[in-house]
């Protein structure tokens, strides 16, 4: 059972017991409760059989999007993935896609993945790599994602004389490079914000853009 069936029968369930539970004090007859659930049942099934649960999935989503938490959450993917948009355009890395939907991300050029890539063409997919959890520090001071970002970049870097450090400096280039086009980042922020495209995007960038530090 997926995670969207499983948040669906929750909330279904939580219904009916606080309906069943105020039956006496509201004079609802018991009757009622029943009928909720073969009703939800119901439609769970068909929906799961005719639909493959996009309905249930449409129903968790509208009631998660009225929650603060899940804008909150949305706000964070929407900072982290242009933290990585903007760092990647200013070192000349083209973007070629985004989303910020169920699977979040920045799409670029191919990284380098072996030993035998030049290093500063490595410090500039590492520095990418963080900028996302960058970003996410420099707006609300500590970051919640960043795992797979992580995970590629120690990936790369396991070679070279002192991983630990690289992976240090490259969140201080993210930093230092979205601290410096702060203005540009929020024009960014917005054009992704209205899933405008990749040019637009570069566009509001090249604007405001500072590239050197």
């Amino acid at each position: 059972m997926g995670e969207t069936a499983i948040n669906l029968l929750a909330i279904a369930i939580f219904t009916i017991t606080m309906t069943a539970l105020s039956t006496p004090f509201t004079g609802i007859s018991p009757l009622v409760p029943t009928a909720i659930t073969i009703l939800c049942l119901g439609l769970y099934g068909l929906d799961n059989a005719y639909r493959e649960g996009k309905g249930g999935a449409a129903i968790v989503n509208w009631i998660e999007s009225k929650l603060p938490k899940h804008k909150e959450k949305q706000a964070r993917i929407l900072y982290h993935e242009a933290g990585h948009f903007l760092v990647a355009h200013l070192l000349g890395i083209k973007v070629v896609g985004y989303n910020l939907k169920s699977r979040a991300g920045v799409e670029v050029d191919t990284a380098p993945t072996t030993a035998e890539v030049p290093l500063n063409i490595l410090e500039r997919y590492c520095t990418v790599w963080m900028a996302g959890i960058a970003a996410e520090e420099y707006i609300y001071q500590e970051a919640n994602g960043g795992d797979d970002d992580l995970f590629k970049l120690r990936a790369a870097i396991a070679h070279t004389a002192n991983p630990d450090l690289e992976e240090r400096w490259a969140k201080v280039r993210a930093r230092n490079l979205i601290r410096v086009n702060a203005t540009a980042f929020a024009a960014l922020v917005s054009k992704m914000q209205e899933q405008s495209t990749v040019e637009a995007c570069y566009a509001a960038i090249d604007v405001l853009a500072i590239r050197e530090l």
